[in-house]
């Protein structure tokens, strides 16, 4: 049974596939997005913001990719949020990240990873409604150094 099944997946229509997308082509980039919203907007963002299902400090989840570059290992990342009237970094986070290239869909010739997380320690929710932002996100890779991204926008509830 399994071995049937093996077969016809391996003679599936495989045309649509890139086999090398060219994550490595190019000028280095560095794109963000809030979760659910598409790459490319510098500014107007909305920026969602919500408890975490399993607890802890309000979090704005990002999705996060680069292109140019070669990437063999991990890369650290790292987001701040600052508060546009005040210049306060009111969110932050950072995580060390593995990066797989996309050779389908959107993000085809892109690198990708998970989700990048700024949490609001110390902060309510009803105090981050509407609140003007400032978003840069930063990528350390190795042997080549930081690669960043900024963006404008405003907090809402998710």
């Amino acid at each position: 049974m399994i071995a049937a099944l093996l077969l016809a997946c391996a003679g599936g229509d495989t045309a649509w596939v890139t086999p090398e997308p060219g994550c490595a082509d190019g000028e280095a980039r560095l794109e963000l997005a809030p979760v659910g919203a598409p790459y490319g907007a510098t500014d107007g963002l909305e920026v969602g913001y919500g408890w975490p299902p399993q607890g802890g400090a309000p979090f704005a989840p990002f999705i996060v990719r680069l292109s140019g570059l070669v990437v063999e290992d991990r890369v650290e990342m790292s987001v701040d949020v600052v508060d546009d009237a005040t210049g306060e970094v009111i969110g932050y986070g950072s995580a060390p990240m593995g990066l797989v290239c996309a050779n389908v869909g959107d993000d085809e010739g892109w690198y990708v990873s998970a989700e990048l997380h700024a949490l609001f320690w110390g902060i309510e929710l009803d105090a981050l409604d509407g609140r003007q932002v400032q978003v840069r996100v930063e990528a350390d890779v190795p042997e080549v150094g930081p690669v960043a991204a900024d963006a404008l926008g405003v907090l809402r509830p998710m």
